[in-house]
């Protein structure tokens, strides 16, 4: 009778153990990217985030990875700051240290967003390191959403960034201050299918209207598919166009990147992106490419 006793105790923790899911709060980011357009302008960014979900996540292979926090509807606020090295063929090597703050709220079946950057810099010129700007930008922005099914969300977005310049000289030439307004409609669903496979599609709009010396709107359009031959892995890819009164802006971008969840914890993104500028006078073709990591505690 004792062993039919303990037979049945050891069972039955085995089977509590299998199903046993895993779950976390806390999402710790490492993101590094590098950049290079037409007119020798080089960018390097390293950034360092974390994000704390007020209630716990599932980490549910029923479910794909990076979609587990929109899929269960965990609110979130994310910290980040790091280093960003920049340099063109005018002004020398210079690093900025941006703060971004930022969080996305789920009330009921609404979404609500908003996001924040600031930084400050002095910039020199190679010809005359005398000679500098000081460049202070910020930039808010916040949306609003509403589940149209469990899988699917529509978004409308609202950024504002602005770029605040001040001269060392009356000898350079004064830059009037330069604004930013985006205003845009976004789609993302997740969707099922072939039992354990799933497709993410993100569709958006925007209208950007830039300020400086004078008003120009442009319009922006943009696709992107991730494919997820499992939960823990993805194969992504996107297309962006951008027309309107900008030159520098206009033009195609294409996307390719993949993902993969080493462990349910630990996960490794990467993609690249090319823009081909319409205008080959602005010089603004570029390129980049983006490594982050992430560990879910």
């Amino acid at each position: 009778m004792k062993l039919k006793i303990i037979t049945v105790v050891v069972g039955t923790l085995v089977i509590a153990n299998a199903y046993a899911q895993e779950t976390y709060n806390i999402q710790a980011g490492l993101q590094n990217e590098t950049s290079s357009d037409d007119n020798n302008n080089d960018k390097t960014l390293s950034i360092i985030s974390g994000t704390y979900y007020f209630k716990n996540i599932v980490i549910n292979n029923t479910q794909p990875f990076m979609e587990l926090d929109f899929l269960q509807q965990a609110s979130n606020v994310t910290v980040g700051s790091g280093n960003e090295t920049l340099e063109s063929s005018e002004f020398s090597k210079s690093t900025i240290i941006p703060l971004q703050l930022g969080g996305t709220f789920y009330i009921d079946n609404f979404i609500f967003g908003v996001n924040n950057q600031t930084w400050r810099k002095t910039f020199s010129l190679k010809s005359n390191t005398a000679l500098n700007y000081e460049l202070e930008s910020s930039s808010t922005g916040f949306n609003v959403g509403y589940f149209v099914t469990p899988t699917t969300a529509i978004s409308f977005v609202n950024n504002k960034s602005t770029i605040k310049y001040k001269h060392s000289s009356n000898s350079l030439t004064a830059l009037n201050d330069l604004t930013n307004k985006t205003n845009g409609v976004r789609s993302h669903t997740v969707t099922s299918f072939a039992g354990t496979g799933f497709l993410v599609v993100d569709l958006s709009y925007d209208q950007i209207k830039s300020e400086q010396t004078k008003s120009e709107t442009n319009r922006e359009y943009s696709a992107k598919f991730r494919y997820y031959p499992e939960a823990k892995s993805f194969f992504e890819g996107g297309y962006t166009s951008n027309s309107g009164d900008k030159a520098s802006d206009k033009g195609k971008t294409m996307l390719f990147g993949a993902g993969y969840s080493f462990t349910p914890r630990f996960i490794v993104l990467l993609s690249t992106e090319k823009f081909s500028g319409d205008v080959s006078a602005e010089k603004s073709s570029s390129s980049s490419t983006m490594l982050t990591a992430r560990y879910r505690f």
